[in-house]
């Protein structure tokens, strides 16, 4: 529930004895919660005694399409009135400060003294674990190949802890799919300069002088990523 909605009905419920009806209330995230950042934001909105044609959400004072909403029951077929209980979307969204406002209008009077029609709540997206410093590439040992590397540097607050896997992905030579290249790492990565994975001779793919390497980086724990996917390139010396 919005402290703000809150402090409004107490003094309502203070002067006239009376009550608040909430048409919508914020289940997800809780407020002031911190998220993981990489998978998708879960929002959840409980609806009470509302039209669902009337309800309309926000995130950071952009509207969010009635087609991305998930409604429980859903909306009938044809369109007409119907009175969900739930609402729920979800959306990828960059580390930092958000805010997710949901609102819907009382269908019917109510016994309450004030109808609250909006909710909104601020959350966090917290911060990477992991930045992505540029590629390098390097003239391989054998005619005719380069070696690939990667700077990672722990941005975050405390070390990441082994395994994680680097991968490079969507890769290209000169213009040409080649396979993706993985790289699982056996050490923790800890404050400090860029370090380089994976090791020398890890990395080597079939690339001629002058030719660029293209491809996106993703550094991930399991099945969550801990940096933001990143297109990088190097041009073989």
């Amino acid at each position: 529930m919005n402290a703000s909605k809150t402090l409004a009905c107490l003094v309502v419920i203070a002067v006239s004895f009376a009550g608040c009806a909430y048409t919508v209330e914020i289940t997800q995230p809780a407020v002031n919660a911190t998220v993981p950042p990489g998978a998708p934001v879960p929002f959840a909105v409980n609806i009470h005694n509302a039209d669902g044609r009337s309800f309309g959400a926000e995130i950071d004072g952009a509207a969010v399409p009635a087609t991305d909403v998930t409604f429980t029951p859903p909306a009938p077929m044809p369109p007409g009135a119907f009175y969900p209980t739930q609402a729920t979307l979800s959306r990828s969204l960059a580390p930092g400060s958000h805010t997710f406002r949901a609102s819907a209008n009382a269908s019917q009077p109510t016994p309450w003294s004030v109808t609250v029609n909006d909710a909104q709540v601020a959350f966090t997206v917290a911060p990477w674990a992991v930045e992505v410093r540029p590629l390098s590439c390097l003239r391989g040992q054998a005619v005719g190949t380069a070696e690939i590397q990667v700077g990672l540097v722990n941005v975050g607050s405390g070390a990441v802890a082994a395994p994680f896997t680097v991968s490079f992905e969507g890769v290209t030579v000169a213009g040409q799919p080649v396979p993706d290249l993985t790289f699982n790492a056996g050490f923790d990565l800890v404050s400090g300069p860029p370090v380089a994975v994976p090791g020398h001779g890890v990395w080597i793919v079939t690339a001629a002088q002058a030719s660029q390497i293209a491809g996106t980086v993703n550094v991930r724990q399991g099945s969550v990523a801990i940096a933001s996917p990143r297109p990088r390139a190097c041009t073989v010396p």
